[in-house]
C-alpha cells in the first residue's frame, strides 16, 4: 500500500469505515480520513493519523 490510497478498516464496534494511507510499516498501516489528509497535504504537514496492524486493514480496488 502506499501514501493516499483509499482503505477499508474496521474500528473497534465491527464498523467498516473508509480511510487512507498515510504510511505503512512492518506491522502497521497508519491511516487517517480523507478530510485530515487533504487538509495536511494543503497546509504541508504530518496527517493525524492511527496505526493499525497490517491484517485489519483492506486495500480498497478500484474498477477498471
Amino acid at each position: 500500500m502506499k501514501q493516499g490510497q483509499l482503505v477499508t478498516v474496521v474500528d473497534a464496534r465491527g464498523n467498516k469505515l473508509t480511510r487512507k494511507v498515510v504510511s505503512v510499516s512492518d506491522r502497521k498501516i497508519y491511516v487517517c480520513k480523507s478530510e485530515e489528509f487533504a487538509s495536511a497535504m494543503q497546509e504541508r504537514r504530518e496527517p493525524n493519523a492511527i496505526g493499525l496492524p497490517v491484517d485489519d486493514v483492506e486495500l480498497i480496488k478500484k474498477s477498471p
